[in-house]
């Protein structure tokens, strides 16, 4: 009897999972994707009541003047630091460096460590705008400009992996 039953599990298993093997890249292919990061929007970080901040979508405005490009550091470094022409309340303290990785992480007052990022759990105080986890090969030919005043400051990501910017009009960003 249990030879019999093992058998019968076996066999359904095993039927089962060609099944799913074979419909699964069809199932792909053909379904709709509501991806958390949308061409063509502007998202707008407003300080609130609590020392955090509201993220809300607002009229996406192009802006042509995309600012100064930030360069990658020594040796290919992803994190760039700026300083910040004001100072920025997150949770109870005012940060005057802001550390823009390419893959949209934004650490405040020291970068960002990956590995504190993958634990979902970090001592680094940090916002993720446009967070999208990707190695660091695949960040390889994103651009990162800055533009600010003295209350505001605008970041823009270009070349981001898998979404195409170049024919979608215009590169998102966060103010």
């Amino acid at each position: 009897m249990t030879k019999l039953v093992g058998i019968a599990l076996v066999t359904i298993l095993a039927i089962l999972g060609a099944a799913g093997w074979l419909i699964f890249p069809h199932e792909l292919d053909t379904a709709s994707v509501d991806a958390p990061f949308r061409q063509k929007q502007t998202l707008r970080f407003a300080p609130n009541g609590r020392g955090g901040f509201d993220v809300r979508v607002v009229p996406f405005a192009f802006e042509t003047d995309w600012g100064t490009r930030l360069e990658r550091g020594e040796e290919g470094e992803q994190q760039r630091a700026v300083q910040l022409p004001f100072a920025f309340p997150f949770y109870g303290q005012d940060w005057r460096t802001a550390y823009v990785v390419d893959n949209g992480m934004v650490g405040l007052g020291s970068a960002v460590d990956w590995k504190d990022v993958f634990y979902y759990y970090g001592p680094t105080p940090a916002i993720f705008p446009l967070y999208l986890d990707v190695l660091p090969w695949e960040t390889s030919n994103v651009r990162v400009f800055a533009n600010g005043g003295t209350e505001r400051l605008t970041l823009t990501w270009d070349r981001v992996p898998g979404v195409d910017l170049q024919n979608s009009a215009k590169s998102p960003h966060s103010d």
